[in-house]
């Protein structure tokens, strides 16, 4: 087969052997070229935005000429700050434009206000959009609550192992 070719030999496995990926993959393939290309682009953009704030993937990604903004700065910095902060959850008061952290272990911290406010929404959407944080309950108040995923926290330690100094990606927060 083609696919046992073309594909690495776990991945392929996978798919060949879950009717689910299967019936998945079908249904992508029988979009048209100009669906399947915006979503291919839009993931491309999600892995370059990835690797570009990773100092030993960033050139790689700016080699391939690829958007890198499907995460802002302001975005990665609320991960670090939720990954760094131990918390287990991440609430968006979306009222007052800001974020604040609980933990089972020490209750619910002070709010944090962000520089760019407007842009809060999108930038915790991004995140979840990438399977950094999911969306786990509302409060009573109607505000989101969100936990970090096990990929998110690696990637925000991938992030805190970058060397100190200058870097093109300043914090937003």
């Amino acid at each position: 087969m083609l696919l046992r070719s073309t594909v690495k030999c776990g991945t392929s496995n996978a798919i060949l052997q879950s009717a689910d990926a299967q019936r998945e993959l079908k249904q992508l393939l029988e979009q048209d070229a100009d669906t399947l290309n915006g979503k291919l682009d839009f993931l491309c953009g999600v892995v370059c935005s990835i690797s570009d704030r990773i100092e030993k993937l960033s050139p790689l990604a700016r080699a391939v000429h690829a958007p890198t903004d499907a995460l802002s700065d302001q975005a990665v910095d609320i991960l670090r700050r939720f990954d760094e902060s131990g918390a287990d959850l991440l609430i968006i008061f979306v009222r007052q434009q800001q974020f604040g952290f609980h933990s089972s272990r020490g209750g619910t911290g002070k709010s944090i206000a962000v520089k760019q406010p407007r842009f809060l929404s999108d930038d915790i959407e991004s995140l979840a959009a990438v399977g950094f944080i999911n969306l786990v309950r509302h409060n009573g108040s109607g505000d989101p609550i969100y936990a970090i995923t096990r990929s998110g926290s690696a990637f925000a330690k991938q992030l805190s192992l970058e060397p100190e100094g200058p870097s093109n990606h300043e914090s937003s927060l």
